[in-house]
């Protein structure tokens, strides 16, 4: 936008009198008006450098410099911003030189869910009769559901039923421990006999 920011009062809302320039250019002005009613900060201006570390373009016979490229962002995200300054060096074929903002920001963590496992008792899985009851609920569950348009929620309803008609196949926790204890004693009984 080529905005000059000058160091004026009226500026001192959205900006800090790091700046290149005394006076603010017609487009400087529209800038600090737009920064003013959509409550943000011209950041661009908030840390002082060298003033070769300001200028953000340059004439073709290099004799003047401007700072007229600005980085805006919300107040409430200013504190993020640690640092903005001038990169020169880098070929892009443009007589605008490169800015570089330093952000910090903490990330929050986010604890996952645990999902809940269930242990099954196979042993069941081998009577033909609780397999046959399972097949006949699982079946009258699915007849129950209705088909909704949302992919999400249909999973959600046959993940549902296919666990509830399971439920004769779950160990409890104790349960589960017991069966591991009986088969390996009668491992070891098993060792000791060979």
């Amino acid at each position: 936008m080529n905005a000059k920011l000058g160091k004026e009062k009226l500026l001192s809302q959205v900006a800090v009198n790091h700046t290149l320039h005394d006076i603010s250019n017609k487009n400087g002005e529209m800038v600090a008006n737009y920064a003013i009613s959509n409550d943000t900060f011209l950041t661009s201006t908030n840390f002082q450098h060298k003033k070769i570390h300001i200028g953000m373009w340059a004439s073709p016979d290099h004799q003047t410099i401007n700072q007229i490229d600005h980085v805006m962002v919300s107040k409430e995200k200013m504190i993020l911003i640690h640092d903005v300054m001038l990169k020169r060096g880098y070929n892009c074929d443009s007589d605008h030189f490169f800015v570089q903002i330093k952000i910090k920001q903490k990330l929050t963590i986010v604890k996952n869910r645990q999902i809940q496992k269930y242990k099954w008792d196979r042993q069941l899985l081998n009577q033909k009769e609780k397999i046959n009851k399972y097949q006949e609920n699982l079946q009258s569950m699915l007849h129950e559901i209705e088909d909704e348009m949302d992919i999400n929620q249909d999973w959600q309803k046959l993940k549902h039923a296919i666990l509830e008609a399971a439920t004769e196949f779950k160990l409890s926790k104790d349960n589960g421990m017991m069966n591991v204890r009986v088969q390996s004693k009668k491992r070891m009984k098993q060792e000791e006999n060979v």
